[in-house]
């Protein structure tokens, strides 16, 4: 084979300036997504890229979705390398990334009047909604591929381990949950120009998604609080809906498990280390309480969303996958395949 499929995050992510180049070059036909998701993606491995030989780019896969239906949201060939099959590998592999992990379905979105629709087509996938064109959106295909796991499927992964089913027993919220890490609310009160965050809060504000915070969410700010001067922020956070305390001796076994998944062999010191501390307790509270998702921007969470997921049954997400980016209703793009 003249090629292979890149998944590994550490080697995508010297792929992401490149890709994001293509990207824009490319804006008309892909879409525009914002510099963020790229780079965010690659952490947690749903950028993959088609390499030759001398480790040329030949493609690229992006994809996201929520479990249990993965979605593809741009794929791309270069020019020279189409109708070599690069596309077709990227989306077999994607399958087999699915079905091992248990998704049901795999779907994207394609405009009625484009030659792509043979492609999706050809690899097996069928149209199960025609969306109608409105102002200046185009009417879209929406196609999905079934994927070969069990019929008799349970929201649950199979492969969730009992250690975090039976040894780390705890309620399960009425309906899905996310559950907002400190660095998503900063980066709207601090102006940080990642209008991703922004969105995730309007999405809350609308109960389009349920977004809660952990009790360490709160504690933690009211650590960085100077002085006793009333703080709007903290104040404003007190507000937030907010998960129950868990017990720290019941929360200790899963505390060290996830520290030897996010930060294997390392001990940090100081600051980092009670930064560390927080955020192991920030998913040992989603994990608990069995919270939908965990929306962050820390790049360790991220590289490891797979295993957490895998694990623990909790999805690690970015900003922008419950952004209005990634919605439903998101502009369409056409493939360079």
């Amino acid at each position: 084979m003249s090629e292979s499929i890149v998944i590994d995050p550490n080697e995508v992510k010297t792929y992401v300036d490149e890709i994001r180049q293509l990207a824009d070059a490319n804006k008309d036909e892909l879409g525009f997504l914002p510099a963020s998701v790229y780079s965010e993606s690659a952490m947690k491995g749903s950028l993959w890229v088609a390499v030759d030989r001398t480790r040329k780019v030949r493609g690229y896969l992006l994809f996201g979705g929520r479990f249990p239906r993965l979605r593809v949201f741009q794929i791309f060939v270069r020019s020279e390398y189409r109708g070599s099959g690069t596309a077709r590998i990227l989306l077999e592999k994607l399958r087999d990334y699915g079905e091992r992990l248990n998704y049901l379905t795999i779907t994207a979105r394609v405009a009625r009047e484009l030659e792509a629709n043979r492609f999706w087509e050809a690899c097996g996938f069928f149209v199960t909604d025609r969306i109608p064109g409105e102002g200046t959106r185009r009417p879209l295909n929406k196609y999905t591929l079934e994927l070969d796991v069990p019929s008799l499927f349970r929201s649950e992964p199979s492969h969730t381990t009992d250690f975090a089913r039976i040894r780390f027993p705890g309620p399960i919220l009425s309906t899905p949950s996310y559950v907002i890490d400190l660095n998503v609310f900063f980066d709207v009160l601090r102006n940080r120009d990642e209008e991703e965050s922004s969105l995730v809060l309007t999405l809350g504000l609308n109960s389009e998604v349920r977004l809660r915070v952990t009790s360490e969410f709160v504690k933690e700010l009211e650590r960085h609080t100077a002085g006793h001067q009333p703080d709007p922020v903290l104040e404003f956070a007190r507000r937030l809906p907010t998960l129950p305390d868990v017990d720290p001796e019941s929360a200790k076994p899963i505390v060290e498990d996830l520290r030897t998944l996010l930060w294997p062999g390392t001990r940090k010191t100081g600051r980092q280390a009670a930064n560390d501390a927080s955020d192991l307790i920030h998913l040992a509270s989603c994990i608990h309480h069995k919270a939908y998702g965990f929306v962050t921007r820390d790049a360790a969470i991220l590289q490891r969303a797979a295993d957490l997921h895998q694990k623990y049954g909790l999805s690690i997400v970015s900003p922008a996958d419950l952004s209005d980016y990634y919605s439903d209703d998101a502009a369409p793009h056409e493939p360079k395949l």
